[in-house]
């Protein structure tokens, strides 16, 4: 009997999230839901929509299909993802601790999984998604998203070059604490904005840039 109490309690402590806390979320609204490979057993990863926390999960699996993320239309505090919004994902990594940069594929190996990067319209629809650690996701060559001067005194400049629509861009640290949450209206040609983030102590911090046709994060050094 001890032997299989023991089990159980190895079993939730391998499921517990211990960066990422979601509060839950009412599976009787419309639920999305994302399925991940390419993390390593441990890590964390949240869905957001803006700054509201939609879910949340950590890997025990190398099978994706294990790896299920439900992502909530109403959570316990309310509001939930509004259908159209960006999708915006964190991935905290076990190894080290930290809020990490990566790239991700969408992948449809039945040819019924959601592909777009905003939250969908249909109750029950799925993705499939493949990340890559420690790179930036960037689809089109063409767009082009730079921060100079970095490392800074914590005056920072943001080009956007070849990105149309609605971007949103948060500062965070490498714990999840955000400082700063804004949009930028991108075109296609050079948009840019300057950054003040003078108020923060010297160290590394990241700048994530979410909308219709990006999902990129940055690392940003204030000296």
């Amino acid at each position: 009997m001890t032997l299989v109490l023991d089990e159980e309690m190895t079993d939730k402590q391998l499921t517990k999230q211990s960066h990422f806390i979601f509060k839950g979320g009412n599976p009787a609204d419309p639920v999305y839901t994302i399925y991940v490979s390419g993390l390593d057993i441990g890590d964390e990863i949240a869905a957001y929509d803006g700054d509201i926390m939609l879910g949340a999960i950590k890997i025990t699996s190398e099978n994706e299909f294990k790896n299920e993320l439900p992502v909530f239309s109403t959570t316990i505090n309310g509001k939930g993802y509004k259908a159209g919004n960006s999708i915006i994902l964190k991935v905290w990594d076990n190894s080290t601790q930290s809020l990490i940069p990566f790239g991700f594929t969408m992948i449809d190996p039945y040819n019924e999984a959601y592909m777009k990067n905003t939250y969908p319209e249909e109750d029950g629809s799925y993705s499939i998604i493949k990340f890559t650690k420690g790179v930036n996701n960037i689809e089109n060559v063409e767009e082009i998203i730079s921060i100079f001067p970095n490392p800074s005194d914590g005056i920072f400049n943001i080009s956007i070059e070849g990105v149309s629509g609605s971007i949103q861009v948060k500062a965070f640290d490498i714990h999840g604490n955000d400082y700063r949450f804004f949009e930028i209206e991108g075109t296609r040609n050079i948009t840019t904005q300057q950054l003040d983030l003078k108020e923060l102590a010297a160290g590394v911090y990241f700048i994530s840039f979410s909308g219709k046709d990006i999902n990129e994060v940055k690392k940003i050094v204030i000296q």
